[in-house]
């Protein structure tokens, strides 16, 4: 007799989704008010080091916040919902 076996993705706490995601808008909505660059692939491009200097910044500091925001989820929780928004 064969089992049937379907392997169905865990899903993705709410919260969790919704404060990954809101760390990638607010990077590229700063990003936007900044880069002078062109749009590639729905996301706005730094034209000079200073540009790239600023960004990189900003997304290191909410990177931290999200961080802390999400200390109570397992990491490998908050991969897969940083994965699942670089899709």
């Amino acid at each position: 007799m064969m089992d049937d076996y379907f392997c169905e993705p865990t899903p993705i706490d709410p919260q969790l989704y919704a404060r990954v995601k809101a760390y990638y808008d607010d990077c590229e909505a700063y990003d936007r008010t900044v880069c002078t660059g062109p749009v590639i692939h729905d996301s706005i491009m730094p034209a000079n080091h200073r540009e790239l200097g600023l960004i990189n910044r900003y997304a290191s500091q909410r990177l931290k916040q999200l961080k802390d925001e999400t200390a109570g989820y397992p990491p490998e929780d908050v991969a897969r919902a940083k994965r699942s928004l670089n899709r």
